[in-house]
C-alpha cells in the first residue's frame, strides 16, 4: 500500500472504489483511492481469500464452513479500505465511496441505527462488526452506487 496523504486528500476530499467477487471456493476483493483533482491511484489493495471446506463422507458432499457470496467479498473490500484509511486519514477529509452492490451500501448505511440483536443476525457479521468498529473510531465514508462492469462500456 502506498501512503501519501497530502496528495490523496488535496482539497479535503478523496474518492474510493471497491469491488468483490466470488470464484468457486474463494472470494476476491479490491479497493482503490484517488483524489478529486487527478485520475491517479494513490492507495490500493485487496486480495483473494480461500475458505475451509468440510467433507461430509456420509452424504458425499463438500460443505463450506463460511457461506461465500459476492456481497461478502464486497464487504471485505470495504473493511480493507476502512483499515487503510484509518492509518492515514487526517481530520476533516470527506471520503466518497463508490460501490456497485446496493446490498452492501444499504447494510453499511444502516449499521449505526441497528440494535445489537439486529447486528449479530446480519449475514457476514464477522466482517460488518469490524467495519462498525472503524466507523465508531473515525466516522463513516459517504457511499454512492456505481454501475457494475463499467469497463464493458469503455
Amino acid at each position: 500500500m502506498r501512503k501519501n496523504p497530502e496528495r490523496v486528500f488535496r482539497n479535503g476530499i478523496c474518492y474510493a472504489f471497491t469491488d468483490g467477487s466470488k470464484i468457486r471456493n474463494s472470494i476476491s476483493s479490491a479497493w482503490i483511492v484517488t483524489n478529486a483533482v487527478s485520475n491517479k491511484i494513490y492507495l490500493d489493495g485487496g486480495g483473494r481469500t480461500s475458505y475451509e471446506q468440510t467433507i461430509d463422507y456420509e452424504k458425499e458432499i463438500i460443505r463450506m464452513n463460511t457461506k461465500l457470496s459476492s456481497t461478502r467479498a464486497e464487504a471485505q473490500a470495504v473493511m480493507q479500505l476502512h483499515m487503510a484509511l484509518n492509518e492515514i486519514k487526517p481530520d476533516g477529509v470527506i471520503t466518497r465511496l463508490g460501490i456497485d452492490s446496493m446490498s452492501t451500501i444499504n447494510t453499511y448505511n444502516k449499521l449505526d441505527a441497528m440494535t445489537s440483536q439486529q447486528k449479530v443476525n446480519l449475514p457476514n457479521w464477522d466482517i460488518w462488526n469490524i467495519i462498525y468498529e472503524y466507523k465508531k473510531h473515525w466516522g463513516k465514508v459517504w457511499t454512492y452506487h456505481t454501475p457494475s462492469h463499467m469497463d464493458d462500456y469503455m
